[in-house]
């Protein structure tokens, strides 16, 4: 992605996705920080925020279709 905005459009349509399938009961996104070579994290390396954290924390905390 290019942009902060790209990462939370598809961020958003990747977790909707799973949050709206009723088998679907847990997934795990890995990398909250950055490391040496990799630059996935929702945090840069020093723990500074690199994304804005409560969108994040938006898409997460929606009901699963398992829940409702």
């Amino acid at each position: 992605m290019r942009t902060e905005e790209e990462f939370h459009a598809r961020y958003a349509g990747l977790t909707e996705t799973l949050l709206n399938d009723p088998d679907m009961f847990g997934y795990c996104y890995t990398q909250l920080t950055d490391v040496l070579q990799e630059q996935n994290g929702i945090y840069r390396f020093d723990r500074t925020t690199k994304l804005d954290v409560e969108r994040i924390r938006a898409v997460q905390s929606r009901p699963a279709a398992c829940e409702r």
